[in-house]
């Protein structure tokens, strides 16, 4: 008994549709994986920042895997592999805060701009130390509200 092989256009009818439709599910399930491998390898907390507590600040605890505390550079290292670019180090007082948390008069703003689908923005502020004292954050189709 041999294999023979049949081009498509010599197959009948009900067997070519039969291919067709198994090729377009497969195709639309690939792409419904992508899309979601996507979204999954990306960190999840950026992740459900975008599509839930959009606009927020904290002073204690840990925030879009940084830390209160954490030194300049711990906080920066991760924000460089979540894939942010930094935008400014202020401490100007024409720029009294960001993201709805005011500047502390021994504080400095440090921006930095999620430019991936989020869209967003996450400001650390520092002590003179150069220590994590608060993080704000906004993502949204938007530019972030004005202080």
């Amino acid at each position: 008994m041999t294999l023979q092989v049949v081009p498509l256009w010599g197959m009948p009818a009900h067997v070519k549709e039969a291919l067709e439709k198994i090729a377009f599910w497969l195709a639309a399930f690939l792409f419904v994986a992508s899309i979601a491998g996507y979204f999954l390898a990306r960190p999840f907390e950026l992740t459900s920042a975008a599509f839930g507590d959009r606009v927020g600040h904290t002073d204690v605890g840990d925030r879009l895997g940084l830390r209160i505390g954490m030194t300049e550079a711990d906080a920066e290292s991760v924000l460089f592999r979540d894939g942010m670019r930094h935008l400014i180090t202020t401490n100007s007082p024409l720029i009294p805060g960001c993201n709805g948390r005011r500047r502390r008069n021994d504080e400095s703003i440090d921006s930095w701009k999620d430019e991936s689908w989020r869209n967003g923005t996450i400001c650390l502020f520092l002590n003179r130390d150069g220590n994590v004292t608060g993080i704000a954050w906004y993502f949204g189709p938007a530019d972030p509200p004005e202080f």
